[in-house]
């Protein structure tokens, strides 16, 4: 029983120790969350720059923009 129990314990304690695990001194999870945050700054600043060139690299094909009649418009037309 004693044996069991100890086994337990060690696999529980190198899970711990695997999922606490980073990549360079930061997290996976990270590490994906400041490229998010810096792709957002960058397709803000796109819009204030009204730069179509960016926008068409960080949007989608398929991507409208919707006013406030509903109407959906692409990228060029919805920062023009």
């Amino acid at each position: 029983m004693k044996r069991i129990l100890t086994l337990s314990v060690l696999i529980a304690s190198a899970a711990l120790f695997t999922f606490g695990q980073t990549v360079d001194g930061q997290s996976a999870h990270g590490k994906v969350e400041q490229q998010i945050i810096a792709l957002h700054r960058e397709f803000a600043d796109a819009m204030l720059r009204r730069d179509t060139t960016t926008l068409e690299r960080i949007l989608a094909d398929e991507f409208l923009s919707m006013d406030t009649a509903n109407r959906g418009e692409g990228i060029t037309r919805a920062v023009s």
